[in-house]
């Protein structure tokens, strides 16, 4: 059996407006309670949403199932009367997910059914998450973004001439792994200052691929945007690139069943995140 996994960063980032007694609280645990709370919400199209089935495991890991419960008009047939009618019910796609609280990432299997594209899914997942008081009762707003693939924006940064612009956005501080040179600073500052966003630029004739290719990582793992611009060989004028990519997708094979689903589960989302953070790692 084959399986795709949306990959996704769930963070908490702080209210400017916060009540001067909120919560003293660590992100990963108020995410992972709101997991546990299984809340609910209308999220649009007529269905409600749900975080269903959590469980803990590997320590503090936690399953759950995500699906919406619509209702629905579907004709029948009476064989005793001999005749057809419209009967009501209920439908309820679902998904399976997992949560890994030590590097706040999460994915979520892909189904054409109810969690068919990563940015509706990182919508709803947030908006259900932040349903619970325990976010706003520390002083935070959950966030969820899909998480891009940056391989080929890196390529085309090793495979240029030169890199004569390099430029990111930071938002809020995340307790990651976060490139600790510029891209941790620049998260504080923006927070310390109290801004929405903050984008750093650095020009140069020939600025290091080495340390490009960590910032674009660094970026990419928690959903913040970045370009370069690039002077291809044999071309004096640059050419500007985006670190857009393809939305992060684990493909997971497991036998018949679902046996053993969320340990594969974790494993998967582990490799991902190991993948586009660290892939020259043993």
């Amino acid at each position: 059996m084959e399986k795709w996994l949306h990959v996704l960063r769930i963070r908490c980032e702080d209210v400017v407006q916060s009540d001067l007694f909120a919560e003293d609280r660590r992100a990963d645990e108020v995410i992972s309670d709101a997991f546990r709370a299984h809340p609910a919400a209308e999220v649009g199209g007529g269905s409600e949403w749900h975080i269903a089935a959590t469980e803990s495991f590997a320590e503090d890991a936690i399953a759950f199932q995500i699906g919406r419960v619509q209702s629905v008009t579907t004709p029948q047939y009476d064989d005793q009367r001999q005749r057809f009618y419209e009967a009501e019910g209920e439908r309820a796609p679902y998904a399976h997910g997992v949560f890994d609280p030590r590097i706040q990432v999460c994915v979520i299997e892909k189904k054409s059914s109810v969690t068919a594209k990563a940015p509706e899914v990182a919508s709803k997942l947030q908006k259900l998450l932040n349903n619970p008081s325990f976010a706003q009762k520390a002083g935070f707003r959950i966030v969820v973004d899909e998480l891009r693939d940056p391989e080929g924006f890196i390529e085309q940064i090793h495979n240029a001439d030169r890199v004569t612009r390099f430029q990111f956005v930071a938002e809020f501080e995340n307790p990651h792994d976060v490139y600790k040179l510029i891209h941790e600073p620049a998260e504080q500052y923006n927070e310390v200052i109290r801004g929405d966003k903050t984008t750093v630029e650095t020009r140069g004739n020939d600025l290091s691929k080495d340390v490009v290719e960590e910032m674009a990582r660094s970026a990419a793992s928690v959903g913040d945007p970045a370009s370069a611009t690039v002077v291809d060989k044999g071309h004096s004028k640059g050419r500007t690139i985006y670190l857009r990519g393809t939305p992060l997708l684990e493909k997971l094979n497991l036998p018949d069943g679902l046996d053993g689903l969320k340990v594969r589960m974790l494993d998967a989302l582990r490799s991902a995140y190991k993948r586009l953070r660290h892939p020259t790692d043993d």
